[in-house]
């Protein structure tokens, strides 16, 4: 018995621990980016645990937009616009950022 290889949507199947999301907004547009909660959880902590990284980070991620969850994005455009003003940025700081900008309850 021959194995045949496995197509791409057989592997693409297979990748059960991956997590996609669908970018475009029409089903025409099949491109998948991947995504990870956890990634974006960790990199947010990491600018509060450090904010000397986030020089680093701006570079690599110049925008929100690298971010899948809205809430994220929303933290991580926060982030930035307290960069701009070189002010202190810390979890306190953003909070009250998006509350005064009424993103926040």
């Amino acid at each position: 018995m021959i194995n045949r290889p496995a197509s791409d949507k057989e592997i693409l199947n297979k990748s059960e621990t991956r997590n996609y999301s669908s970018v475009g907004a029409n089903e025409d547009n099949l491109l998948l980016l991947p995504q990870s909660q956890e990634a974006e959880q960790a990199l947010l902590g990491a600018i509060f645990a450090q904010d000397d990284c986030l020089n680093k980070i701006i570079e690599l991620l110049p925008g929100p937009s690298f971010f899948y969850r809205p809430a994220h994005q929303m933290i991580y455009d926060a982030i930035l616009k307290l960069y701009d003003r070189n002010e202190v940025i810390d979890p306190l700081t953003v909070s009250e950022y998006l509350q005064n900008i009424d993103k926040l309850d």
